[in-house]
């Protein structure tokens, strides 16, 4: 009995991360040829492998009533969103979260890093050895961006940044020297490669924060801050009252053009264009809309912003219950990232989320 169990504990993992290798492989190696011609295939198949960790769930009775009820309205939504704006990622995060859970959190961080590592150093291969003969490169000021194989050079500056914080998740609790090299390494790369600002300012942010943190009152930040997933709507509220007062502010228009690099003027655009509503619009791929917040609330509408901000509220609760400080610091600074890219609507771009959903007992194990 106890092998079984343990072997449909295995299984389900090896199906969990089977979906995530196919996941983040049609993510981050789009411009690989064979992706874009299997991209179809993939985005079923993923989709497919993630209701078979569910339904293992369902066989072994893992799931409760209360979760089980859950499950129905999460992919009823994601579909629903799906229909609507022809976009999967609700669906996928949903799907993600069901099937995550009992799995160590640990483990998912730990292979998700050996994921992204393999996929960084492969596409770069590919790159070099011509195989992937599509690039993106521009010129900033004197400065030459390139993407080295990737789909833009803020993509490559994506997963490195995410590769950052999961290093600093696992090995960098209580070791301030190891990040430092840590974060002077990461920071010259993006720098000197793709040149993507908004990945520096960030993992400055979170330095910064990693070494203020004992200055702060941890009884404020709980009670008031995290416990009520403020800085979520905060975040939300600058985005947004900066693009309503971009016209007649001179201040705001300077801000976007020496640091945001005219998102806010984007973003005024796409609100002037799209509007709010409940369940979104299918927003063409050709709009810039780099900011995860304006991004929700414009293409997945006033009912998917708040499916997020729930899962943002549960995730600092738990954080704050289980007093995992560096992690609170690493969400934070993902936070922020969200006001210059719009990678917080998928998933696999911040699987910290997972944490609360893992059970008690696996998520130090």
């Amino acid at each position: 009995m106890v092998n079984t169990k343990h072997r449909v504990i295995k299984t389900n993992e090896f199906v969990f991360f089977l979906g995530l290798i196919l996941l983040e492989v049609r993510f981050f190696m789009v411009n690989l040829e064979l992706v874009r011609y299997l991209s179809p295939i993939l985005d079923l198949s993923t989709t497919l492998i993630f209701l078979i960790c569910i339904l293992i769930k369902m066989q072994k009775k893992e799931l409760t009533r209360g979760n089980f009820v859950r499950m129905i309205i999460v992919i009823a939504l994601g579909l629903l969103s799906l229909a609507i704006t022809k976009k999967p990622f609700v669906l996928k995060t949903g799907l993600i979260i069901l099937s995550a859970e009992g799995i160590r959190f640990k483990t998912i961080i730990r292979t998700d890093l050996f994921i992204k590592t393999s996929i960084l150093i492969s596409v770069m291969l590919l790159y070099f050895s011509g195989i992937i003969n599509t690039s993106f490169t521009s010129v900033r000021g004197e400065i030459l961006r390139n993407s080295w194989g990737f789909r833009h050079p803020n993509t490559l500056g994506l997963i490195l940044t995410i590769i950052f914080f999961e290093l600093s998740y696992l090995y960098g609790k209580g070791r301030n020297v190891w990040k430092i090299i840590l974060s002077v390494m990461f920071i010259a790369f993006i720098y000197l490669v793709p040149n993507s600002r908004s990945p520096l300012y960030v993992i400055v942010f979170y330095l910064v924060i990693s070494f203020l943190k004992n200055k702060v009152n941890e009884s404020f930040l709980n009670k008031i801050i995290f416990r009520k997933n403020l800085l979520f709507m905060l975040f939300s509220a600058v985005s947004i009252i900066m693009v309503f007062l971009y016209t007649n502010s001179p201040v705001i228009i300077n801000i976007d053009t020496g640091i945001m690099s005219n998102r806010i003027y984007y973003q005024k655009l796409a609100f002037e264009n799209t509007g709010l509503s409940l369940l979104g619009k299918n927003i063409s791929e050709n709009t810039i809309l780099d900011n995860s917040y304006i991004y929700v609330l414009l293409g997945y509408g006033v009912s998917i912003y708040y499916f997020y901000y729930s899962i943002y509220k549960k995730l600092f609760n738990s954080i704050m219950d289980d007093k995992q400080i560096e992690l609170l610091i690493i969400i934070v600074s993902i936070l922020l990232y969200g006001v210059f890219e719009n990678s917080l609507t998928n998933i696999i771009c911040n699987l910290f989320v997972l944490y609360p959903f893992c059970s008690k007992e696996l998520k130090h194990a």
